[in-house]
Parts: structure tokens; sequence; C-alpha cells
């Protein structure tokens, strides 16, 4: 699961940093590296790891477990031993950094921008306010469950109870301030945009840490940024935004989810190449809204007319 903040440990007066020897029961082998040490992968797998005299500092395991060393006298003299072993600290008086989760913020972003246009919809459509929440959390939530649920993994939205709140804050928003909103008519448009432009990143990004590989990864995050406004679309009995032969939707979609894709086998990703990507997913979005451009249609001959347009 998730959380908001994750806390790295910082040493207490109980746990120097320096140590002379040591040895961590549990864990495999160990490489010295500046700042400190870092267990492999295989660390929880193998067999004791020595760390040498001239190694200082903390000890970081796969499982992002800080172990900071203190003194302890053994048959062989004074050596350092571990006085923790997990992210909880190494005792009451130790202090602790908090480090924002990047990801989690910006898919929460997300979730509230696509949110609002469904509760947007919802207000012009003439729904209650329960009506216009339950549209809000389809639109904000609907494209990550079908992408976790093509992952194999417990959805997001259902194992962490952060992801509810946007929807909520979404509807609230629209019903205290509809009125000042309708001033502008693509305000449903924009907001859409923008969970357009964070989704196909953030999609992307999960289905690569979940093992997928690139191109698969990709379509999902194409399908994480169109699944919530496909859904909302239909539910409100309108032709769905993806659909629309005189629009950019999914285009944009699918530039932001293969730049990630890239990034990502680049070893660029990070929370600024993320924010990049979407800036340049919305804009391109945005323009495209304002410009009127669209892609060919399926069919090359324009004097071709759909039977369901004929009179």
């Amino acid at each position: 699961m998730i959380s908001f903040f994750r806390v790295r440990d910082a040493p207490s007066r109980h746990c120097p940093r320096t140590t002379s020897a040591a040895t961590l029961p549990g864990t495999g082998p160990v490489s010295v590296a500046k700042g400190g040490l870092r267990a492999d992968a295989n660390a929880v797998r193998n067999g004791p790891a020595r760390l040498s005299p001239e190694s200082s500092g903390s000890i970081r395991s796969s499982r992002s477990c800080r172990v900071t060393l203190r003194s302890a006298r053994g048959p062989d003299g004074p050596r350092r031993v571990p006085c923790c072993a997990s992210a909880s600290g190494c005792g009451r008086r130790s202090r602790g950094v908090l480090i924002v989760n990047w990801g989690l913020v910006l898919d929460l972003a997300g979730t509230f921008f696509f949110a609002i246009s469904g509760s947007l919809l919802a207000a012009r459509r003439g729904f209650d306010i329960v009506g216009s929440l339950l549209l809000g959390s389809l639109t904000g939530l609907g494209g990550g469950v079908v992408r976790d649920l093509v992952i194999g993994v417990t959805p997001t939205a259902f194992a962490q109870p952060i992801y509810l709140a946007p929807p909520l804050a979404a509807m609230l928003l629209v019903f205290a301030m509809m009125r000042n909103v309708e001033r502008f008519p693509r305000t449903l448009l924009v907001f859409d945009a923008g969970g357009l432009a964070l989704f196909c990143t953030t999609g992307t990004i999960t289905a690569l840490e979940a093992g997928l590989n690139p191109i698969a990864a990709a379509a999902l995050g194409v399908v994480t940024a169109v699944g919530g406004g496909l859904l909302r679309d239909v539910v409100a009995n309108r032709v769905p935004q993806l659909f629309n032969p005189n629009d950019l939707y999914a285009v944009p979609a699918m530039l932001g989810a293969a730049l990630m894709a890239v990034l990502w086998q680049m070893h660029w990703y990070n929370p600024v190449t993320i924010v990049i990507v979407a800036a340049i997913v919305f804009a391109l979005r945005v323009l495209s809204l304002r410009f009127h451009w669209h892609i060919p249609h399926a069919v090359a001959d324009k004097r071709y007319q759909a039977p369901d347009k004929a009179t």
C-alpha cells in the first residue's frame, strides 16, 4: 500500500553512524557506497553480510529498511551491531524526515481533475449531489480500476481510502461554484485535459513498476487516461469524446504514455520528467481544442457519407 509520506529515519544519539565491523543476520551481500552501505536484491535470502572496518554510516536493504549501528562489546573487542531493523526507527528519540510521494500526489491530482469534469457534466445534466458524486468518482477512478484489474492487483481506489477524497472535493466545489464555473464554456474539457495528461503518465509508470513491458505499459497508460472519460460519457448518455472525429483525444495520451515508457527505459524517470510530459500532453490537448485539430477519418474518400448521417 502506498502512503502519502514515507518516513526516513535519521540516526539518534543511541545509534552512532560510525562502525568498525558488524554482522547482520538474515541479510546478504552488501556493497559499499558513498554515504553508507546498500544491500543487494538478494539480501533477504542469502547468508550473513560482514561490513569492512572502513565502512561507516547506515545500511539500507532492498526493503528500504534503514539499519543504523550502535556500539557493542563482543569476544573480539568493540564492534558495531544493528540497533534497529525496520522503518520505525532506532528508538523513541530518533528523528524522522518526511518524504513526499510525488507519484501519489500526481495520481490524486489527476483523479481530482477528472472528477471535476464528471461533476460538471452531472450538474449540466441536472443530476442531484449523489449523482454528481457518483459520476465524478466513476470518472476519476474508472481508468485506474481498469488498469489495476488488467495488471492483477487490488485497485488502489479500493485499497487506499484517500482516493475517495478528490471526487468528494470535486462534488463540493461544483456544488458551491457552479454558477461561476459556467462562465467558461470549455471548463469541462480543460479539466478533462488535465486528468488525461496526468493519468497517461502515472498509469504508464504504475504498469512499468508492476513488471509489464514498455509497450504493454504504454497501452495501459492510455487506458488509464481515456477510461474514466469514456465511462463518464457513456453513463451520462453522451457521445464519448474519445470517438469525436473532429477532436484529438487519445492521440495526446498515446504520445505521453510512449514518452514515459522511453524515459523509463533510459532511466530518466523522476517527478520532474513526469510533470514535463504531462505539461506537453495538456498543451497538445488544449491546442487541439483551440485550433480544431483532428486526425484523418476512417475513410479517405471525403465524398463518403456514413449511413446514419445520410438524408
